[in-house]
């Protein structure tokens, strides 16, 4: 008879460290227990491959010719895909067991079975086997052949060096296992059981009884199992079993764990690779739900969900039946989990208004429930009652939703009225965020204050209230770990308040998702005592449970702003115009170039660079390859807007000494002569260069404009369609590019040159679009042929214009167009000169300074362009500081911890060195009348210089400061800088559909944390009677610190895109200083006049010879943000000229159309814009038949009828409310 173990005294490191050897995979393993989840294996019975650059559809990739391949082999380089055809022979003797197909690369796999794809393999999201059999049985087939797919790229794209680097070209891949192998079940789950009982002992610790019942139970379970003996197994598990049942008490906090594959719509991969980066994390998502019918797995952006679509529709099938039974959870309600900074209002309405109406089509329903960043970009004043559950956050946060940096004032109204009432997103940890103690192990966290509670009600425009919910894990990557369900119970902070969190598990960021592992983990701890109580869940159940306990939440008033990746205010502003292969050749414009490009195309064979957004591969290529690789080139360089963006010629000067006061001959004057040139007639001897911020703000000022002239024609016209097609298809694509790690800038080569594409698309269709609008509203109108004045804003406008003349040349006339109308060119009589009190002047003194007037303000420039005052002259108020000077170029040395592309440090600001001009720089270039200007050079440093015209209009209330700037630096920060003689402890910055305060001074760390911020169209900086305002077209990032108001420029990081913002930069700012308030000076609709330009476009037939106005507003307070047609229900896109749909990631047209182009409804969106209640009138014009207020999904409110008096509405608004229109237009005669 066997004796009984002796019992010993435990101790305890050892006792753990014993444990921790049995299950490792790194020691022992000829013994212990993890070396013995596999036994018997044999090699594939056969593996061929076949090597591509292009990302071939599964029908024509097995069509290749396969050749032999070993386990070793190396493919590549960088994305390129590798197939592999394997075929598989199980061995007889392994019937009734489980049978795996053990695969290991270094890229990323997908495993296609009888024509479908099955499962993604990763090694990085530790999926490495594929289950051909959960038991094998005498029936099943012995042999069978698969196909996997190998992506030559990693789960986070393939950097050079480190995960954030640019990708490596030449990086090449291997092939390190492929095998078959009997999997052992029963050892996993031990495993499964020993890692938890660690992960309990460790995490409770000494002190707790629990902790050492863990331990004494694994180290038990230890000593009855032999791993060569696998009868012995069931009494080590009838142990943990035993353990694991030992219930919780009632009181136990209860988390909700969700599946979730957070995968980036594009970052350091390109769009193309995210679509198959979907199917691979989605497909084995779903494997899991077969398995396990209680997994819940939500997934966000209806972009990825479309591309799957078009590229699996298989897979779609399934991810739609999932649904239906309540598994695959669609969340988000938007296009794509966009940025939440840089968008405009109306962007982030279209983001859930296409998010919405693809998810109802779709998958029957909308999403009520939203996540990931979006609390953190939202805007400040708002009372937030709150559900909170945790701070901190890995760098780049969790999200179902977009990246929303801060709180945001109109998103409540916004969720609420996009039929969104609950927000899960990732915590805005103050210390976190504040000292960037990320994942990174080199950071650590210093100090900080935390925010007091994970759970939030947002409350916006008239205390709208959304909860909002913190997961307090730290992570939207969770693995199931016991150290991770105890931190979500320790980081809520609202203990007493709240009883529920989520806890979203899953791979994530390049994709990957749960693993069968992870839902074991949680299932044991289902309900554990000296655990919380953890349950697979649903958003839904979640927030339902939150909302029960809802009442004891407290309020947050003020903004939530994210203490990190605030470089992303300023990033990538500009990307190069020419696609570049590996070596950096460039698509050649040159004769000899285009002579080359010509005899590939005729079948030469010649050696050609793809362009990188293909594949960024060299190979020999015949005509068709070519062709299709000059197609993607096409429209990508940026040729500027036809009839938008005039500048004025300036006058000839026959002199042989310029207006500089030196000789043209000389290489100083013949560089001026050439700025001068330049500035002027707006063209360059460099290719322009494409820019990602200043297209973003441009493209959706083209799409807005678009929408408002369709909709006028529409209006007036009975044989006008509107192209609805066309503009759902151009708004998805600036949508996409609005997504997080795309406008922000914070992404490789590859997505910024597919970024330009798009808006290139955008461009040259909306170009055309605004053409044909115009010509369906001149048809059947009295007049010459000629030109319509077009202004899109809902507010009178007296501008000066460059009007085209014959022969390409311009000249210069005043201009008063109506309220969202047209007005015919002016009369010849009207381009004379102006009464002298009301013209410009232009006075260069001795000294080389100039000095503009307009009878508005006066501008003081000394010799090298600095503004040395800024006077308003009705009041004689100087507005620049005393002994200071603005339009002060500044330079810093821009080196972040690690986050290059995304982080600008505070210590930067330790390193500021002022750019000096050389006196006799300044020239007057407009001499005066209708506009006066000067000019000037400025050389930045050995690499970089600027040119600048500094323009002052007849009745204008603001200078403008027209830039051009050739930028080649490594990590530097360009900004401007203006002092202001004004003292406030607030300066005002322009968000979306609104504005909000922010601290000039540094009283406090959250004070200081805001040294750099972003804004729209305008800032502005008042005290009482007086303030100064800084307007701009493409920038975001600023700040105020003092009295300096600073418009941060450029940047220079080297990673993720070591090219971003090298090259031309053209942009524009402007300087407005003001008596009263901003909002009564009008420093809002003058913001917008910078960024709307007035329109003269060509009117094919006759043009109207009056003036005419769709709509106008009675308060300045209220904007008239958007005009377009109201959803109509889908349609298909015949008989538009669309085409054949294409199942790209970027395909040219979308299936389906935003609404009939015979529908005659339009959608009217306004907001108030100063933050105070207004009651307005708003006057129509357009044949009106019904007037209804609605959602901004454009459902209907039933009691919402507004009454028609005198075609005008009266609407009522609260601070910064946001009220949608819809109005049913009568029908016209034919």
């Amino acid at each position: 008879m066997a004796m009984a173990a002796a019992p010993a005294l435990k101790h305890w490191r050892t006792t753990l460290e014993r444990v921790e050897k049995f299950v490792s995979p790194l020691y022992f393993t000829d013994c212990n227990l993890r070396g013995r989840l596999f036994g018997a294996s044999c090699p594939v019975a056969a593996l061929s491959s076949f090597l591509t650059p292009e990302r071939l559809p599964y029908q024509d990739a097995v069509q290749q010719d396969f050749r032999p391949a070993q386990v070793g082999d190396s493919f590549g380089p960088t994305w390129w895909t590798c197939w592999f055809r394997v075929e598989l022979t199980i061995p007889e003797a392994w019937v009734g067991q489980e049978v795996h197909l053990c695969w290991e690369s270094d890229g990323e796999g997908l495993v296609w079975r009888d024509g479908e794809p099955v499962q993604g393999l990763t090694k990085e999201g530790e999926k490495t086997s594929y289950v051909l059999t959960d038991r094998l049985e005498e029936g099943d087939p012995r042999s069978l052949t698969l196909y996997v797919e190998v992506a030559c790229n990693g789960l986070l794209g393939a950097g050079k060096g480190s995960m954030i680097a640019a990708p490596d070209p030449e990086k090449m891949f291997q092939l390190s296992r492929a095998e078959l192998s009997v999997f052992h079940r029963d050892v996993h789950n031990l495993l499964v059981d020993l890692e938890l009982l660690l992960g309990i002992a460790k995490g409770l610790g000494k002190d707790s009884q629990r902790s050492f019942q863990a331990l004494y139970t694994a180290n038990q379970m230890v000593n009855v199992c032999d791993p060569a003996q696998p009868e012995t197994f069931p009494v080590a598990q009838a142990l943990a079993s035993r353990f694991f049942g030992q219930r919780g008490g009632e009181s136990q906090h209860t988390i909700h764990a969700t599946g979730h594959c957070h995968i980036d719509t594009a970052w350091l991969w390109p769009f193309k690779e995210t679509v198959r980066k979907c199917a691979r994390s989605w497909v084995t998502a779903l494997q899991l739900m077969e398995r396990n019918p209680e997994f819940i797995f939500a997934c966000s952006q209806a972009q990825q969900l479309e591309w799957v679509k078009s590229r699996y529709p298989g897979l779609y099938s399934r991810l739609q039946e999932f649904a239906a039974r309540g598994q695959f959870v669609p969340v988000g309600g938007t296009w794509v989990e966009m940025d939440g900074n840089l968008p405009s209002g109306e962007a982030m309405v279209r983001q859930f208004l296409q998010g919405q109406n693809f998810f109802l089509q779709e998958f029957g329903k909308m999403c009520s429930e939203v996540g990931g960043e979006l609390l953190q970009q939202a805007v400040g004043e708002w009372g937030w009652r709150a559900a909170r559950s945790a701070e901190g956050l890995r760098p780049r946060g969790g999200r179902w939703e977009p990246r929303f940096l801060h709180s945001r004032t109109f998103f409540p109204a916004v969720l609420a009225a996009g039929h969104l009432r609950l927000l899960s997103t990732a915590p805005p940890d103050h210390a976190w965020l504040w000292h960037q103690a990320l994942s990174h192990p080199e950071i650590e966290l210093e100090f900080g204050e935390l925010l007091p509670a994970p759970y939030l009600f947002l409350g916006g425009a008239g205390w709208l209230r959304v909860l909002v919910h913190f997961p307090p894990g730290d992570s939207y990557g969770m693995q199931g770990s016991v150290e991770e369900v105890l931190k979500t119970v320790a980081n809520n902070r609202d203990k007493g308040r709240a009883n529920h969190s989520a806890f979203l598990f899953g791979f994530g960021d390049g994709g990957g998702g749960p693993t069968q592992t992870m839902l074991d983990r949680l299932k044991r701890l289902s309900n554990t005592d000296g655990l919380p109580r953890v349950q697979l869940s649903s958003p839904r159940q979640l927030f339902s449970a939150l909302e029960s306990g809802s009442g004891q939440l407290c309020t947050w008033v003020g903004e939530l702003f994210l203490e990190l990746h605030n470089g992303t205010y300023t990033t990538h502003a500009q990307v190069r115009d020419r696609l570049q292969g590996r070596a950096g050749r460039v698509w050649p414009s040159s004769a000899e170039g285009q002579r080359r490009q010509r005899g590939t195309e005729q079948g030469t064979g010649e050696e050609v660079h793809v362009p990188g957004s293909l594949e960024k591969s060299k190979t020999r290529v015949g005509r068709k390859s070519v062709e299709e690789a000059v197609s993607l080139k096409e429209g990508f360089g940026l040729q500027g807007e036809e009839g938008t963006h005039l500048r004025p010629v300036t006058r000839q000067r026959p002199s042989s000494r310029g207006p500089w006061g030196v000789p043209r001959d000389s290489e100083h004057g013949r560089a001026l002569e050439g700025v001068l040139g330049r500035l002027s007639r707006h063209q360059t001897d460099l290719p322009i260069l494409a820019q990602i911020k200043k297209g973003n703000r441009e493209c959706e000022r083209i799409l807005h404009d678009v929408e408002l002239l369709s909709s006028l024609a529409l209006a007036r016209s009975a044989q006008f369609l509107y192209p609805s097609a066309q503009l759902q298809h151009l708004w998805r694509l600036l949508l996409l590019n609005q997504f997080h790690d795309v406008v922000t800038g914070s992404c490789i080569q590859m997505v910024a040159e597919d970024a330009m594409r798009h808006y290139e698309d955008i461009r040259s269709h909306g170009n055309t679009l605004l053409s044909n609008a115009a010509a369906a509203l001149c048809a059947g109108e009295p007049g010459p042929e000629g030109l319509l004045i077009v202004n899109t804003l809902p507010w009178k406008r007296t501008e000066v214009m460059a009007l085209p003349k014959p022969g390409g040349a311009h000249s210069l006339a005043l201009v008063t167009v109506p309220s969202m109308g047209y007005a015919p060119v002016p009369a010849p009589t009207s381009l004379q000169p102006l009464l002298s009190q009301q013209s410009v002047f232009v006075v260069q003194e001795t000294d080389g300074s100039v000095t503009l007037d307009n009878g508005i303000i006066r501008v003081r420039l000394d010799p090298t362009g600095r503004l040395t005052s800024l006077v308003l002259v009705a009041s004689g108020r100087e507005a620049i500081a005393e002994g200071a000077v603005g339009n002060q170029f500044v330079l810093f040395d821009d080196v972040p911890l690690y986050w290059d592309a995304w982080d600008v440090m505070d210590y930067h600001l330790e390193t500021r060195k002022p750019v000096l001009g050389q006196p006799g720089t300044l020239a007057v270039g407009t001499e005066g009348g209708l506009r006066g200007s000067a000019c000037f050079l400025l050389q930045i440093s050995p690499s970089s210089r600027l040119s600048q015209e500094v323009v002052l209009d007849v009745g204008c209330p603001y200078v403008r400061f027209h830039t051009e700037v050739h930028w080649h630096e490594a990590h530097k920060f360009l900004k401007v800088e203006f002092p202001a003689r004004v003292r406030s402890s607030q300066a005002t910055y322009e968000i979306q559909f609104g504005h909000l305060q922010r601290p000039t001074h540094c009283n406090t760390s959250w004070d200081w944390a805001r040294f750099e911020v972003w804004a729209h169209r305008w800032m502005d900086l008042s005290e009482h009677g007086f303030g100064l305002a800084l307007l701009n077209d493409c920038k975001y990032g600023a700040s105020v610190r003092g009295s300096i108001l600073s418009l941060s420029l450029l940047r220079a990081p080297k990673r993720p895109d070591a090219t971003a913002d090298m090259g031309r930069h053209e942009l524009t700012y402007a300087l407005m200083p003001h008596e009263g308030s901003f909002q009564d000076a009008g420093v809002i609709q003058a913001a917008y006049n910078l960024s709307f330009p007035l329109l003269a476009l060509p009117a094919p037939g006759p043009a109207p010879a009056t003036s005419w106005s769709a709509f106008s507003l009675s308060s300045p307070a209220v904007v008239l943000e958007t005009v377009k047609q109201a959803r109509g229900g889908m349609c298909q896109g015949q008989g538009l000229g669309l085409g054949t749909p294409s199942a790209s990631p970027t395909s040219r047209f979308p299936l389906q159309a935003e609404s009939s182009p015979q529908s005659r409804s339009l959608v009217l969106r306004l907001y108030e814009s100063h933050g105070s209640h207004a009651d307005c009138w708003l006057h129509l014009s357009l044949p009106v038949q019904e007037a209804i207020l609605c959602d901004l999904l454009e459902r209907p409110d039933p009691a919402g009828h507004l009454p028609l008096r005198d075609n005008r509405l009266k609407l009522t608004f609260s601070p910064f409310q946001v009220l949608s229109l819809l109005l049913v237009l009568q029908p016209l005669p034919h």
